[in-house]
């Protein structure tokens, strides 16, 4: 919502040819708003002394960031962080917040991986996606001979199946 200027003469009216505003406010409705620049003019009618007048001013919508959505992953031993779109990034906290992952990153351990998407201080969009890894099981295999046959065994060393 506009902050009118010291001296502003109130009494006039907002109005814009490309966005929604509120005659007696001038807010915005943003929820309807085009990205792009606005034009949004401020008109006081003459009246008395007061000859009128008006002032047009732009505003600019910026689109809105969009976080990647990636799915939950459960593998055997790692998995490694893919390339994510522009103006988006892994965390290990929401908001942005705690280490950040760059792509190529190989998680080793379980947990949950935020994606922030951020196009400055006041517009953010965030996913997030569980990782489960699975230690591969150890297996030992022995052989030996057995008469005629050779008997090999395996066996289980980290139980990890």
């Amino acid at each position: 919502m506009p902050v009118p200027a010291s001296g502003f003469t109130a009494g006039g009216s907002y109005a814009s040819s490309t966005v929604i505003v509120d005659p007696a406010t001038g807010q915005v409705d943003l929820a309807t708003a085009t990205v792009g620049t606005h034009d949004v003019t401020y008109t006081v009618a003459p009246s008395g002394c007061n000859t009128g007048g008006s002032f047009t001013t732009q505003i600019t919508v910026n689109p809105l960031p969009v976080a990647d959505v990636v799915a939950d992953v459960e593998l055997c031993d790692s998995f490694t962080l893919a390339p994510l779109r522009a103006n988006n990034g892994y965390f290990t906290q929401p908001n942005g917040g705690g280490e950040s992952l760059p792509a190529g990153t190989v998680l080793t351990s379980t947990q949950t991986v935020y994606v922030f998407a951020s196009t400055g201080a006041t517009c953010s969009d965030e996913s997030q996606f569980n990782v489960s890894i699975i230690e591969s099981p150890i297996v030992s295999v022995t052989g030996a001979c057995q008469g005629s046959n050779y008997v090999i065994e395996a066996a289980i060393v980290n139980d990890n199946l």
